[in-house]
């Protein structure tokens, strides 16, 4: 991997991305240079935030070549900046930038001039995604708006605090991909092949669902996402208990559901990266079943996402 840098005036951003191709190609030393690029991606993050959130793009690259244009909020209304870097990947002697990043940094104050700023450095003809990896703002019009210039929005609920995930469904004109609904497919699959031992039959007495889930912010947030899916689906009483304990991070620890007579266990296991589910029927206790759980990681999850968003 080979990293150039361009100057960046956030008056002539357009311009910058010409310069940084020359920057690629001296970088190159007379080699063919090709540009391999699958998609625009918008991420919004925090300062704290920042560092991860460009290993998370890094991450990226052998599925989603991009030009990545990354938004950092500094809480202190810095002023507005801008820097350009790309990355050059070298196979044998050919050499191909898939990295475009352009990272602004800017304060609150700022955010309504991003979305005309951005608008231009999109590149047409490929899929556009925006990925709100921070807190929610206390006005969603500041999402709205960068929201209109893509085809997909996601969000991570797992990185919000309190309920302000509550939230999301008001976005203008946006149904945001959460990548919690992504780590809970595994619980998903697991119940509903449990549901194939019994007869779910909504006139029974109502079915009665526990959620257990860790101290932190991510088994919450999939707890949460899963909470909504059940109560959808089953027409369920979901309650959510947490407790203390070693579990995983960013997925519930235990389902435990009763349908009449059937009782369900949905726990995922400590030791390896698996969930067991348990049936217990009027008549019979059923063989353990096992599936596996998520092992991706947010950046995994997020090339998911953008699989489905173009």
């Amino acid at each position: 991997m080979i990293t150039v840098d361009a100057e960046g005036a956030i008056s002539n951003l357009p311009e910058s991305f010409g310069r940084l191709w020359e920057s690629a190609e001296d970088a190159c030393e007379g080699l063919p240079l090709s540009r391999s690029l699958t998609h625009n991606l918008i991420v919004v993050t925090s300062l704290d935030q920042a560092g991860a959130t460009h290993k998370l793009i890094d991450g990226l690259l052998n599925r989603h070549p991009c030009r990545a244009l990354v938004v950092v909020i500094d809480p202190d209304e810095c002023k507005l900046t801008a820097q350009l870097t790309g990355l050059i990947r070298t196979q044998r002697k050919v050499r191909a930038l898939v990295l475009e990043k352009l990272t602004i940094e800017a304060g609150w104050g700022d955010f309504p001039k991003l979305a005309n700023l951005i608008r231009p450095l999109l590149v047409n003809d490929i899929g556009s995604s925006l990925f709100w990896a921070a807190q929610l703002p206390e006005s969603l019009d500041q999402i709205s708006a960068l929201a209109a210039l893509v085809d997909r929005t996601i969000v991570d609920s797992t990185l919000f605090a309190g309920d302000n995930w509550r939230s999301l469904g008001k976005i203008q004109d946006c149904e945001p991909l959460d990548l919690a609904w992504l780590r809970i497919g595994p619980w998903r699959r697991a119940l509903a092949e449990t549901f194939e031992h019994f007869e779910w039959e909504p006139e029974q007495p109502e079915t009665d669902i526990t959620l257990v889930h860790g101290m932190a912010f991510g088994s919450l947030g999939a707890s949460r996402c899963l909470q909504a899916w059940l109560t959808e689906q089953l027409s369920a009483t979901v309650r959510l208990v947490q407790e203390e304990g070693d579990g995983p991070d960013n997925e519930p620890w235990l389902l435990d559901l009763e349908h009449g007579p059937s009782h369900v266990q949905i726990r995922h296991m400590r030791t390896e990266p698996r969930l067991l589910a348990t049936i217990t029927l009027q008549d019979r206790c059923l063989l353990p079943t096992y599936t596996q759980a998520t092992r991706g990681s947010r950046s995994q999850l997020l090339a998911a996402a953008l699989d489905l968003a173009w």
